[in-house]
């Protein structure tokens, strides 16, 4: 089947200008300037009420009563209701989807496209499975013409509706809270498609609460706050921390963490390259980072003998590959960078380590390298505080999980408590309050 594609330097398939909304008097939007580029997936982020569902509604056609300026693929347009919108190539997979349970796979794909049968009012079943076929087998997309959508998982009825939109020749796609109600593994193959769609093309929209996957899918962020844009990033140069400031107007944070009355606790980074390394040094210096007072001689400089043992033996024992000390650490893979990371933290003797997402963007070798570790840590009597959006991780590691909503301790699970089962349902029961 074909599809419109968008080959060569991005331009702006969406392009909302001005974009204002009142209810009752007040403003829901007020300015509101925001463009997708195709091939691009676009987040947009911010608090309860900050804007943005009501941004997408207007693009959705759900309001006509709105000021501005919309421009779609390069013609200005003024979108009044939702079917003008569909025509449009604009379609918007909501968080509770919008699939029809009790027909099959086939039949919601094809849903107002059926082709007429031989007999009056009747439906032309084999073409309607053979068209559904075509249309996933171009998107690659495993799934049973033939199976009731009720019978599926949440992620693959998410497929189903991405499907869908793909058939009525979607050029823009805008993902409401996808994976709000997925498990760790569904949210990697909804990211896999997302990718994938984003290399045909579309324009994509990514409004999420979870700042964490942000990094992973996204290639610009804007913040909505009060109805207003506070500023657009590229995802690439921005900092959660940044995010979070923006999105609340002022520091997510504040007091003091101590153990047993002294600072103790060491940080293992989510963000190695940005917060972790030291760019443009060797493996040796970044190893070593943290205990430099205690590698210097008495008049305070540095003795190169220490330096190179300490770390050859902590490089040793993290298994960083190649042992080549004088190596710069940005030639190294990503997990052998965290291993360096991890190596300059352990080399402190915290008694208390955080480890915010340890294994993202790891090979499989080295989590296991990774849990263990933790594992052995904890074993010692350090404590250990595990952030993690990869629940098997966290089920398989913790003795106590604690769920935390919009900044709210609101759930902790402990003992035979902690399965993933209990954990999904604890963050979706918090979500759907």
């Amino acid at each position: 089947m074909s599809h419109p594609e968008i080959a060569g330097t991005p331009s702006a398939i969406l392009r909302m200008r001005e974009i204002t909304k009142q209810f009752s008097g007040t403003r829901a939007l007020d300015g509101v300037n925001f463009d997708v580029f195709a091939g691009e997936v676009h987040a947009l982020i911010g608090e309860n009420g900050a804007g943005k569902s009501t941004l997408m509604n207007v693009l959705a056609g759900r309001f006509a009563d709105y000021r501005g300026q919309i421009e779609f693929a390069g013609e200005n347009i003024r979108i009044v209701n939702p079917r003008q919108a569909l025509n449009l190539g604009i379609a918007v997979i909501f968080q509770e989807l919008n699939v029809l349970p009790n027909l099959t796979v086939a039949e919601n794909i094809m849903l107002g496209h059926e082709s007429a049968g031989r007999l009056p009012g009747t439906l032309d079943r084999a073409a309607l499975k053979q068209e559904a076929q075509k249309t996933l087998h171009y998107l690659r997309f495993n799934l049973p013409v033939h199976e009731r959508v009720e019978n599926l998982g949440q992620a693959h009825q998410c497929l189903v509706e991405i499907a869908r939109a793909f058939r009525t020749k979607a050029r823009l796609l805008v993902f409401d809270e996808p994976t709000a109600s997925l498990g760790s593994d569904d949210v990697e193959k909804l990211f896999a498609v997302i990718r994938d769609l984003k290399t045909r093309g579309l324009g994509i929209v990514y409004i999420s609460h979870r700042l964490a996957e942000l990094p992973r899918i996204a290639d610009r962020v804007t913040v909505l706050r009060d109805g207003k844009v506070v500023g657009t990033r590229n995802m690439a140069a921005c900092s959660l921390t940044e995010l979070t400031r923006m999105m609340l107007g002022r520091d997510p944070a504040d007091g003091d963490c101590e153990w047993e009355g002294r600072a103790e606790v060491r940080l293992v980074p989510e963000n190695r390259k940005r917060d972790g390394n030291i760019t443009g040094r060797p493996v040796l210096e970044n190893i070593n980072a943290s205990i430099l007072g205690r590698l210097s001689n008495r008049l305070g400089y540095l003795s190169p003998r220490r330096l190179r043992e300490h770390g050859e033996t902590m490089m040793q024992r993290m298994q960083v590959q190649p042992l080549l000390p004088m190596r710069d650490i940005e030639t190294l893979s990503g997990g052998n960078q965290q291993k360096v990371i991890i190596g300059r933290t352990l080399a402190a003797n915290p008694k208390v380590i955080l480890f915010d997402e340890p294994t993202q963007g790891i090979d499989v070798g080295t989590k296991a390298q990774i849990y263990r570790l933790i594992a052995e840590l904890a074993a010692e009597g350090r404590g250990i505080i595990l952030v993690s959006s990869e629940f098997i991780e966290l089920t398989n590691l913790a003795d106590r999980i604690l769920v935390i909503h919009h900044g709210r301790l609101v759930e902790e699970l402990s003992g035979d408590q902690i399965d993933e089962e209990s954990l999904f349902g604890a963050c979706v029961r918090e979500q759907k309050e």
